[in-house]
């Protein structure tokens, strides 16, 4: 087992009071819960969920990353169905370009 080392946090009431009855709803200590929500968010085996993909484009693009908004924008796009009357379609084709 790896070491282990202690930390102290403070958390602004509001907070606290949603981890404690996060921590109650699943039987958790608050330093149970706290671990579990950080397990969670970690990556299995180093590669991104779609989900978790799609968070950290969206980190980035608010962020302004422009590669990350175009890599967004293609993905949200893959995910769903085109809407109609596709505003970046529209003008494509009043440029003569689609």
């Amino acid at each position: 087992m790896s070491e282990s080392r202690q930390i102290s946090v403070k958390l602004p009431k509001p907070t606290l009071e949603r981890l404690e009855a996060m921590a109650a709803e699943r039987g958790h200590s608050r330093a149970a819960m706290i671990r579990v929500l950080i397990e969670a968010d970690a990556p299995a085996g180093g590669v991104a969920s779609g989900a978790e993909a799609l968070r950290l484009l969206s980190e980035s693009a608010r962020a302004g990353s422009i590669q990350a908004q175009i890599a967004l924008e293609r993905a949200l796009r893959a995910a769903g169905p085109e809407p109609e009357g596709d505003l970046l379609d529209e003008l494509a084709r009043r440029r003569g370009v689609a």
